[in-house]
C-alpha cells in the first residue's frame, strides 16, 4: 500500500526534469530507503516487483544511476549499465525458468517517469521475436509485425566498429522516426538470437 502510493507519487512529480533527476540520483544513491524488497540489489542495479503491476510476475528493472531516458542511456558512459540491465533480466529469467518473457523500455511521450526502467514480465505477448536471417541488414522491418511501425535492430557479435557506432545509430533512427514525441518501446530481444547475432532490439510504436 504505502510502496504503491510512493510509486504513484513518484510518478506524478518526476515529470518536471528537476524533480526526474532527484527520483534518478534517489535511485543513486538512497535505493535502499525503497520500501519494497528488492530482488536484486547490486552496485549497477536495482530489481523489484512492480508496486502497481500490469502483469503477472511484473517486475522493475532500474540502473542505479540517474539517466533520464532510453536515449541517455544509449550514451558511452552508460553502456555498462545497459548491459547490467540485459543481463539481470536474462538472468532472473533463466533463474525462474520462463519459457518466455518480455524486457522492455518505454521513451518518448510514452515513459511516464523521469528515470529510466525496464519492464520485466512473463510472455512475448507485445513483440515477437525475430527468427530469420539478417541477409547483412541491421535495421529493417520485422516481417510480422505486431505494431503499426516495428523495426528490428540487430547487433552482430563481429560487428568491428562496436556498441558506441550501434547505439549512436539506434539514438539517430529514434530521432529520424519522430518517435520522442509519438512515443515508444523498444523490447529486448533474448533466446533465440539470429546467428551470428549479439543484440536484437524491437523498436515498436
Amino acid at each position: 500500500m504505502i510502496a504503491s502510493a510512493l510509486f504513484r507519487f513518484a510518478r506524478w512529480v518526476s515529470k518536471h526534469p528537476v524533480t526526474g533527476r532527484l527520483i534518478g540520483l534517489g535511485f543513486q544513491y538512497g535505493s535502499g530507503l525503497i520500501p519494497v524488497k528488492p530482488i536484486v540489489a547490486n552496485k549497477m542495479v536495482i530489481a523489484f516487483p512492480h508496486p502497481k503491476p500490469s502483469y503477472d510476475d511484473h517486475v522493475l528493472v532500474i540502473p542505479k544511476r540517474a539517466i533520464a531516458t532510453f536515449t541517455d542511456l544509449l550514451s558511452t558512459d552508460n553502456h555498462k549499465y545497459l548491459l547490467a540491465l540485459i543481463d539481470t533480466a536474462r538472468t532472473l529469467g533463466q533463474e525462474w525458468n520462463w519459457q518466455g518473457f518480455s524486457f522492455g523500455v518505454n521513451g518518448g511521450a510514452n515513459q511516464e517517469v523521469g528515470q529510466v526502467h525496464f519492464h520485466l514480465y512473463r510472455g512475448q505477448e507485445h513483440f515477437r521475436v525475430f527468427n530469420g536471417g539478417l541477409d547483412g541488414s541491421m535495421v529493417f522491418e520485422h516481417p510480422n509485425p505486431c505494431r503499426t511501425s516495428h523495426l528490428v535492430i540487430a547487433f552482430p557479435v563481429d560487428w568491428q566498429d562496436g556498441l558506441d557506432v550501434f547505439s549512436q545509430d539506434l539514438v539517430r533512427l529514434i530521432e529520424k522516426q519522430l518517435l520522442t514525441h509519438a512515443g515508444y518501446t523498444v523490447f529486448v530481444q533474448f533466446d533465440p538470437l539470429p546467428q551470428g547475432c549479439g543484440l536484437v532490439f524491437h523498436l515498436v510504436s
